[in-house]
């Protein structure tokens, strides 16, 4: 199972852009949202929520990486309108 995105973030120079990629990650009751690079390797402090399973209940995980532009709390989680 596999969702994929591309994620350009605000930055000052063209040079500094990368491309990043939603993945999903089973982990037994729940499935994590998180960033990976082009190669598919996991991104630092980038998984954006778990999904549960049974409920469909969305939980945002703390300390998302603010160099990936998202609009995050005081917690660091991402801010979903």
């Amino acid at each position: 199972m596999g969702v994929e995105g591309i994620f350009k973030g605000e930055v000052q120079e063209k040079s500094e852009v990368e491309n990043v990629y939603f993945n999903l990650v089973d982990n037994g009751e729940i499935v994590t949202l998180e960033l990976v690079d082009e190669n598919g390797n996991h991104v630092l402090c980038s998984n954006i929520c778990n999904i549960s399973k049974k409920s469909g209940k969305i939980e945002t995980c703390c300390n998302v990486n603010r160099e990936l532009g998202f609009t995050l709390d005081s917690y660091g989680r991402v801010i979903i309108d």
